[in-house]
């Protein structure tokens, strides 16, 4: 195993170089020094390194950023939804601003942390450890591969900004029932957002659901609504649903179903005629809510300025619920009127129960006391 010490300027430059699998000699890094004796020290520490682990300088000698895309391409992305595929390059944004060209045998546990106190100044903490997650799998695999000899993401003390949970964002059962009555009366084929409002109250799906709901999801007869695709915002098109469970029927009210009958057969009778348009390729899918003018369904932007439109009409003050957040005011709804929660686990689509618990436990605390009065009542009888 070469090792040298050149001296050049009055200073010393260590170059150390190994044996690789193949018995070729192969670079690993080097540094300069003042003095020689640091030099040969330092050489010696990447000898022992080696002889250890087999961590080499120049398997790490690439920028943090760079090696985590080449693995997030390489090891995730194959088996990634594109929208679950979109957030992991979007902490991959977040990585780029802090570390950028930050080579990856240079960062260490003190440096790691100052990236998450940096980035939880001003997020939540949940947006913070959903980063860390992310950033974390490549490093982990980094360290199992013997490229760097310490897992410098593990176990972090993830700070961040006291943010309120998407699920905790969601209407009082007054204002639920209000926003209920107020779009069912007022909507209408002309305003598709208010309609697709009206079915997220009233169906608790999510946006990417119901826009994909075609014409035959429609069963007037029975009052179902069939949810089992999603529509693709990114890349048009249909997609799948988030699990195997999202695959379901929803049983709806007659009363809104009679309203949507009419108007469903309104939109089937408006956007007939784009079928065979080629400047609009998602009307051949057979949408029911289809946005002639940007040639798919109406955005989660576009939803919620509607919705804040409504709010002011109707005085509602918690304003920050966002169109997602009518499916947590739809559970909500649910659990404050006694509805078994593994039946609305089965009509959310989750996969599981314990995700719904996980996700509605805020709510199901406010019901605790009640609870607890029933059982003690119980045994006193």
């Amino acid at each position: 195993m070469p090792i040298q010490v050149i001296k050049k300027n009055e200073k010393y430059r260590a170059k150390f170089y190994y044996r690789d699998e193949n018995g070729n000699t192969t670079y690993g890094g080097s540094k300069t020094f003042v003095r020689r004796r640091d030099a040969e020290s330092w050489l010696q520490n990447q000898k022992d390194l080696f002889n250890s682990s087999g961590v080499t300088a120049d398997k790490a000698n690439v920028p943090f950023t760079k090696y985590w895309l080449d693995w997030f391409e390489t090891f995730r992305k194959p088996s990634l939804r594109p929208i679950t595929a979109d957030k992991w390059m979007n902490s991959y944004s977040v990585m780029q601003k802090f570390w950028g060209r930050t080579l990856l045998k240079n960062i260490d546990k003190r440096r790691y942390q100052e990236f998450i106190n940096w980035y939880g100044a001003n997020h939540a903490k949940s947006s913070v450890e959903k980063v860390h997650v992310h950033a974390h799998a490549a490093v982990k695999y980094a360290f199992e591969e013997k490229q760097i000899n310490r897992d410098f993401a593990d176990r972090p003390n993830l700070v961040g900004t006291v943010g309120v949970p998407d699920a905790h964002k969601f209407l009082e059962e007054e204002d639920f029932v209000k926003l209920k009555d107020y779009t069912l009366l007022s909507m209408n084929a002309s305003n598709i957002s208010r309609v697709m409002i009206s079915v997220a109250i009233h169906t608790g799906a999510r946006l990417s659901e119901i826009a994909g709901l075609t014409y035959d999801d429609f069963d007037f007869k029975k009052n179902i609504i069939t949810v089992n695709k999603t529509f693709d915002f990114r890349d048009g098109g249909f997609g799948p649903t988030k699990n195997t469970q999202s695959n379901r029927k929803i049983d709806v009210d007659s009363k809104f179903m009679n309203y949507m009958h009419l108007i469903v057969k309104q939109l089937e009778l408006k956007n007939k005629i784009l079928k065979n348009d080629d400047s609009h390729i998602n009307a051949q899918l057979g949408l029911v809510f289809y946005n002639q003018q940007f040639d798919q369904p109406p955005t989660s932007n576009a939803l919620n300025n509607e919705l804040r439109s409504i709010y002011k009409t109707l005085d509602i003050k918690k304003t920050e619920v966002s169109f997602h957040g009518i499916r947590h005011s739809h559970v909500s709804y649910l659990l404050a009127n006694g509805i078994d929660i593994k039946y609305i686990s089965e009509r959310e689509g989750h996969d599981s129960i314990a995700t719904t618990l996980n996700t509605y436990s805020h709510i199901l605390n406010r019901f605790k006391k009640e609870q607890i009065s029933k059982v003690v009542a119980l045994f006193e009888a």
